[in-house]
């Protein structure tokens, strides 16, 4: 094993969330002194992995980019893969990221080393030869949406090579579509019809000599979200005074906002599932009118923004076969009513491993597999920090997800917290902060009260948002309110449901002491800002820290 200089921050991973915590380490801390591990062999995450046909955001690009570097040139409303991969690139670029990456190079495991206050991080590359470094701080970047989830049985199916599996024609997940071999004059299984599924069926069914059969579990709901293109005098605006490029930024960030609102708070929700219902049975086939509509609310999965989805579902070489997918047999799929349809390739859009952390994180009493579990699920503070880890951090961790949101608003939102929590320990004031199991437990519980509870509109279907196998636990992804509300709590740091530790190991007060539930409060909270606002003129300047 070969043994590399310490660093002060070891990230893990390097798609949105590792790249934006990166370029904040530099742009805001003036930090170099950190490395990122990257297991594949490019930056970009799911926005590298998720090459399928017709791949693009369905949240606004404006608003689903940095906001410390927006862009004026997007072409449309709604950004595609190959736009936003090449986005996160030239970032990468601009930031000088590629000399910290490590490319090809897995975390196997990060283990708190109470003596040194440090953790002591092993990462293999693809040539099995393993690295070990030591660092005071670790950021989990390795995002919910990185680990194909399949059917049961398949997953090993996989495994094995193409001779020894039951079914045998071509089959792969659609987040490794780079696996993929020619559709054209095939039959093709398509197991899930959500978000992925309802982007690439209408793509590759353009083909007429493709037959596309659809496998679906339950029905989803659909809303129109039309894709634009920004006129040539706009983007031009958008170049010249960043100012005007800012305030649609916002505007598109408040207008979601308040329409999540509506519907949460009032009875705007039941026009919406209304307009939805509508949209539906208008756009698809009525000989699937009785099943396409789904029997819960809007909210209980992740709606879908159609690109076409429906209307393809009008081609003669488009299928919905309504009773899901059972089990592989030689020639295709078993559904579950054990009828046996043929086909020569299947592709699952069967979501993610959202239950399972993949990397071995282990702090003071366990590791953060076991700590989930024992929480019947991911769990954490804020969506960041998790009790018995000193010193580690999530980035787009636990119920941070919002369906109506902005994932990367969503993560620099976090940064900026984590950064503020990092710093006494950076400057060498700190060695260890660690947020306290009552602090995770009362968060947890005013959002779980929320999304959990049997009234909750989540808790009435099964979907990636829930826990367990079966996709029936507690809420583990989702966040309760809107995206004001998730940047209001982590505007700063509640310092009382932390332990802090000086670097002679003895525990001190830092910052203001208040709790979650204090700076939560509008009028309470402003006035500990304004104390914590007074405590920051007296701190002393930041000086370069020696490992």
């Amino acid at each position: 094993m070969t043994k590399t200089p310490s660093v002060s921050v070891v990230i893990i991973g390097a798609g949105i969330g590792g790249l934006t915590f990166a370029i904040a380490l530099k742009r805001q801390l003036r930090l170099e002194d950190f490395k990122i591990f990257e297991r594949a062999d490019d930056v970009g995450g799911t926005w590298r992995d998720n090459c399928y046909p017709g791949c693009s955001s369905d949240i606004p690009i404006h608003w689903y980019s940095l906001y410390s570097d927006l862009d004026p040139n997007w072409p449309s409303v709604l950004g595609y893969q190959p736009q936003i991969e090449a986005y996160w690139r030239k970032l990468t670029h601009k930031y000088s990221l590629l000399e910290k990456i490590s490319f090809g190079t897995e975390v196997v495991s990060a283990k708190w080393d109470s003596q040194r206050d440090m953790y002591c991080v092993k990462a293999r590359d693809m040539a099995g030869n393993e690295t070990e470094c030591f660092a005071k701080i670790v950021i989990s970047a390795v995002g919910l949406l990185s680990e194909p989830a399949y059917p049961p049985g398949v997953e090993e199916e996989l495994k094995l090579s193409p001779s020894l599996r039951t079914f045998k024609g071509p089959m792969w997940h659609s987040s490794r579509w780079g696996e993929a071999t020619p559709l054209h004059g095939k039959t093709v299984g398509v197991v899930g019809n959500a978000a992925s599924a309802a982007q690439f069926i209408p793509i590759i069914s353009k083909d007429p000599t493709v037959k596309v059969i659809n496998f679906c579990r339950s029905p989803n709901w659909f809303i129109s979200l039309p894709n634009p293109t920004y006129h040539s005098i706009t983007r031009w605006i958008f170049a010249h005074f960043q100012f005007a490029m800012r305030v649609h930024y916002y505007y598109l960030a408040f207008r979601d906002d308040l329409l999540f609102a509506l519907r949460k708070y009032t009875s705007f929700n039941r026009v919406s599932i209304q307009a939805a219902k509508d949209y539906i049975l208008a756009r698809a086939p009525k000989k699937y009118h009785e099943r396409i509509v789904p029997d819960f609310p809007i909210g209980c999965k992740r709606y879908i923004v159609d690109v076409g989805y429906l209307d393809s579902l009008k081609r003669d070489n488009v299928e919905l076969n309504w009773d899901g997918f059972k089990a592989l047999y030689s020639e295709g799929v078993v559904t579950g009513k054990g009828e046996r349809v043929p086909v020569d390739i299947i592709i699952f859009a069967t979501g993610f491993k959202v239950s399972h952390y993949a990397v071995r994180v282990v702090g003071t009493n366990g590791s953060i597999q076991e700590f989930f579990d024992a929480q019947g699920g991911p769990t954490a503070y804020i969506g960041t920090s998790v009790p018995t880890f000193p010193n580690f951090f999530f980035v787009y961790g636990p119920n941070t997800v919002m369906g109506h949101g902005s994932v990367v608003c969503t993560v620099e939102t976090q940064v900026g917290y984590i950064l503020q929590l990092i710093s006494p320990i950076l400057d060498g004031h700190l060695s260890r902060i660690t947020v306290t199991q009552e602090a995770c437990d009362a968060y947890n519980t005013y959002i779980q009260s929320q999304l959990s509870s049997p009234s909750s509109p989540l808790m009435r279907c099964k979907s990636w948002f829930r826990a367990g196998p079966d996709q029936s636990g507690k809420v583990i992804s989702t966040f309760p309110d809107p995206w004001l509300a998730f940047w209001w709590y982590l505007r700063r740091p509640a310092w009382g449901d932390y332990e802090c530790y000086d670097r002679a190991g003895k525990r001190i007060p830092w910052g203001v002491p208040q709790h979650w539930q204090d700076i939560s409060r509008p009028v309470v909270g402003l006035f500990y800002d304004a104390l914590e606002d007074l405590r920051l003129l007296d701190e002393v300047p930041r000086q370069p820290s020696t490992l």
